[in-house]
């Protein structure tokens, strides 16, 4: 029996026990109309072939909800969410909490390796039953590894390999489902304009990190230079500001820190307006604690990126096009190069490049390779 088969009965073992309402398939028994649908929604680039089981959450049995396991991660997505996926190798320990009789309404708390920590709470599964599958699995990998090492440390070469085989940003928690495969859904673009954004601050010298993946109710999509940052990147500025109110633009304001409103970045082509619309919102008094519709410019904040330039990041094969031209002329200061090398060394990293090769095929986008001077730059910055 190969590892696949090994974790298919691992999967059977436990699925109908974590089933606490819908349908559920071991592999072999999965509808190709569900896996079609599951691929489009929240399982994109998925590789059919690892599927384990599928536990199917919809009520009419579509396969547009729910979790799906493979033989190295889960993908899900619960009501109202983001889809999400996580790596079985990544997870540290599991923990149930909430006492309740019924098991789907526990909440089971997973802790990873790089000390981050998430949360499921969907009532459609039970959480002991699924705590015990990802424990096994979680096992099922370390052993894998341990044997995989051993053979290794007795060939006696190994330690070069085994180092660069980590990568950069060794532990890939759930929301790499950003960097893969979520530039590709709906809303691809918003992400990718967060990630662009992001990144243009890092090269041009700012502290800037991505926060939003803790998928926190009203949290901040990043932070630069101690500054709380909500990205909205929509096809009107109006709707830009709107999505930072209740009741789609006509309760209060959701964005706040500290009493304060946070940041609110749009495309840099939807700033006018975005401002505009901010200073009708605090004229009708929906902004606590701002009075002042001057103080619109201040919330607002114009994104490195138009509108067209975030879908066509999101976008497969029309990266290459953007120049520095695009973005009010700017240049990236800390490396001289346009946004064309950045968002290229970008895409690069996030379609599994490593860092030195992403370098080599952002410098070539740019035409020019000027490889030890153009390393030492970019990799200072991103350590930053």
């Amino acid at each position: 029996m190969g590892e696949h088969e090994e974790k298919i009965e691992i999967m059977r073992k436990y699925l109908a026990d974590m089933t606490a309402a819908g349908n559920y398939h071991v592999k072999g028994n999965i509808p190709i109309k569900k896996i079609d649908n599951a691929l489009q929604t929240f399982a994109q680039g998925m590789d059919r072939t690892t599927m384990l089981g599928f536990l199917d959450t919809t009520v009419f049995g579509s396969g547009k909800n729910g979790y799906i396991f493979t033989d190295d991660k889960m993908y899900y997505v619960e009501t109202m969410e983001k889809p999400k996926k996580l790596w079985y190798d990544d997870i540290k320990q599991l923990r149930i909490l909430k006492s309740s009789k019924k098991d789907c309404n526990r909440e089971l708390a997973i802790d990873f390796l790089d000390g981050s920590t998430f949360y499921i709470e969907g009532s459609f599964i039970n959480k002991t039953p699924l705590k015990n599958f990802l424990n096994e699995m979680k096992n099922f990998e370390a052993n894998k590894k341990a044997e995989k090492k051993k053979i290794e440390n007795e060939k006696k070469n190994n330690f070069g390999a085994e180092s660069a085989g980590r990568g950069i940003g060794a532990f890939r928690t759930v929301n790499n489902q950003f960097e893969e495969e979520k530039f590709h859904s709906r809303q691809g673009h918003g992400f990718a304009a967060e990630r662009a954004n992001n990144l243009f601050d890092k090269l041009t010298g700012h502290d800037a990190k991505i926060v939003g993946d803790d998928n926190a109710k009203n949290g901040a999509d990043r932070v630069v230079d101690g500054v709380y940052i909500q990205s909205k990147y929509c096809a009107t500025g109006n709707r830009c500001i709107n999505e930072c109110f209740e009741n789609d633009g006509k309760g209060t304001f959701r964005y706040m820190t500290d009493g304060k409103p946070m940041k609110i970045e749009v495309p840099s082509d939807k700033y006018d307006e975005a401002v505009m619309a901010m200073e009708e919102k605090i004229k009708n008094g929906q902004v606590k604690g701002v009075s002042d519709p001057n103080e619109a410019k201040n919330i607002v904040k114009k994104g490195h990126f138009t509108y067209a330039q975030a879908k066509n990041i999101a976008k497969a094969g029309t990266v290459e096009s953007l120049t520095y031209d695009a973005v009010n002329g700017t240049i990236i200061a800390s490396s001289a190069f346009g946004v064309t090398a950045m968002i290229t060394f970008a895409t690069s990293m996030w379609n599994g490049e490593d860092f030195e090769d992403a370098i080599k095929i952002a410098t070539y986008s740019e035409g020019e390779y000027q490889e030890n001077s153009c390393l030492k730059i970019w990799q200072i910055q991103l350590q930053r």
